[in-house]
C-alpha cells in the first residue's frame, strides 16, 4: 500500500515523482521524470484533461515514463500531473515538495507539505525570508544552513536569555505544543548555565542513560529516524510526556516513547 508521494529533483534539475509504501521505511521509487528535451520516441497520455508526451527510460534497473515538456510549460504540467494523483489516489496520501534550488518553485495545488533544505546564502537580508516563509505555510520539514555568520545578525532570539525563555514556555506547556524535535548547536559554553535556568533534571551517573529517537518527518536519504539523543540532564514536560535534552553541544527536544 503506497504511503507517500514525493516530488523531487535530480542532478540535472529535472523533476521526479517518486512513492514509498508503508511497509518499506527506506527506499523510494521512481514513477515518473520531468524533461525538457525531444521526446523521440514517445507516446501521448490523457493527464487531467491534457495530451502530455511521454517516452520511457531505464535507470538502475527500473522502467519509468519520462513527461517531456518545455521548460515555460513546466508549472502548468505539475499542475496537471498533481491533480492527476490527488483525484486517483486521495487527498489521504502524503503529498510532498521538495525544495533544494534556489529561486525556490511551489505549485499553488491542495494537499501539498513543503519540505525544505535552504541556504541562507540565498537571501539578502531578512525581509526576503519572512516573505518566503509566509508564503508556504504548508511547510512540513525545514532545515538550514548558514555559512557565515552575518546573516543571523537579521533574527530575534539568538541570545542564551531567548533560548531560555524559549524552553521555560514550552516547560509550562505556554507554547509550542507541535513541536516534536530542534536542535540548537554550539552552545557547550553555557550549558550549565542554561540547565540552572530552566530547572533541569539529572541522571545519576551510576545509571544508564536512557537514549530517544523519532521517526523522520521526512526521510530524503535512508535514515528512518532521528539521530538517538542520549542525555543525563533533561526537563519533562508531563501533560504530554515530552522531553527537553541536554546532548553533547547540542540542546535537542524529543519525545519519551
Amino acid at each position: 500500500m503506497i504511503k507517500s508521494i514525493k516530488y523531487d529533483h535530480n542532478d540535472e534539475d529535472e523533476h521526479m515523482v517518486l512513492l514509498r509504501q508503508k511497509h518499506n521505511k527506506y527506499n523510494w521509487d521512481t514513477i515518473m521524470q520531468s524533461s525538457n528535451k525531444d521526446p523521440s520516441p514517445y507516446f501521448k497520455l490523457n493527464v487531467f484533461g491534457r495530451k502530455i508526451a511521454f517516452r520511457m527510460t531505464k535507470r538502475y534497473g527500473q522502467y519509468f515514463p519520462v513527461a517531456c515538456f518545455r521548460t515555460n510549460e513546466r508549472k502548468s504540467v505539475i499542475k496537471l500531473i498533481h491533480y492527476y494523483f490527488l483525484n486517483f489516489f486521495g487527498d489521504s496520501m502524503e503529498y510532498l515538495w521538495i525544495i533544494i534550488h534556489y529561486p525556490p518553485f511551489v505549485p499553488n495545488v491542495p494537499k501539498l507539505s513543503v519540505c525544505l533544505g535552504m541556504w541562507m546564502d540565498w537571501f539578502c537580508g531578512i525581509e526576503p525570508v519572512e516573505n518566503f516563509f509566509s508564503s508556504y505555510p504548508m511547510m512540513k520539514h525545514v532545515q538550514m544552513y548558514i555559512t557565515p555568520a552575518r546573516p543571523l545578525r537579521c533574527f530575534t532570539g539568538c541570545k542564551i536569555s531567548d533560548l531560555i525563555l524559549f524552553v521555560i514556555r514550552w516547560k509550562f506547556g505556554e507554547a509550542y505544543h507541535k513541536l516534536e524535535r530542534m536542535e540548537v548547536g554550539e552552545v557547550d559554553e553555557e550549558q550549565n548555565r542554561i540547565l540552572e535556568a530552566i530547572g533541569a533534571k539529572h541522571i545519576d551517573p551510576a545509571k544508564k542513560a536512557p537514549m530517544h529517537s523519532l521517526p523522520r518527518v521526512f526521510n530524503r536519504y535512508f535514515e528512518p529516524n532521528t539521530k538517538a539523543i542520549k542525555s543525563r540532564a533533561y526537563v519533562v514536560r508531563e501533560t504530554d510526556n515530552r522531553i527537553f535534552c541536554n546532548f553533547q553541544k547540542i540542546i535537542c527536544f524529543s519525545r519519551i516513547f
